[in-house]
């Protein structure tokens, strides 16, 4: 279960993070690399899968700020010390903090860090389904190319 639990994170760090690509799983073409998945997931858990290039194309396409690209590492490492996490899974919960703000569904880094793998699925799945649902159909086309570009280097580009 724990690992089913890691994948679909991937996935959906992937769909929220970058909030245009809708996963691809309809051709055959473009069904995840489930073994890929797994050694991407054990290397460095599904929050390594949370690339600088993916940040950034967050930060400049969506928050419109550096959200976390400016903060200094130290600030980092302090937040993920002060909730029990790392810091980069701290990257990925202040990233769905922030998406989480923009769709009416405000929580805390604290309610975050405290989450399981199923509650931040669903968290994810919500937030990106409400944003991707206000954008037009040229803004989510942007996106996607922006976020696909970002995902190159990504092992959760098998996602998409």
């Amino acid at each position: 279960m724990k690992l089913f639990s890691k994948l679909l994170i991937a996935g959906l760090i992937a769909l929220s993070a970058a909030s245009a690509a809708p996963l691809a799983a309809d051709t055959p073409s473009a069904r995840p690399n489930i073994a890929s998945a797994c050694s991407a997931a054990d290397d460095g858990g599904i929050f390594s899968m949370l690339t600088p290039e993916l940040i950034a194309a967050y930060e400049k396409n969506i928050a419109g700020e550096e959200l976390i690209s400016g903060m200094p590492d130290l600030k980092l490492e302090r937040l993920a010390e002060r909730f029990g996490t790392s810091a980069q899974r701290m990257r990925g919960l202040i990233l769905l903090r922030d998406m989480a703000a923009r769709t009416g569904k405000g929580v805390s880094l604290a309610e975050l860090a405290k989450e399981s793998d199923l509650e931040l699925i669903r968290r994810a799945k919500q937030c990106a389904d409400i944003y991707l649902a206000s954008l037009s159909d040229e803004e989510k086309e942007h996106l996607e190319r922006e976020f696909r570009a970002a995902l190159q280097n990504s092992p959760a580009r098998i996602f998409l």
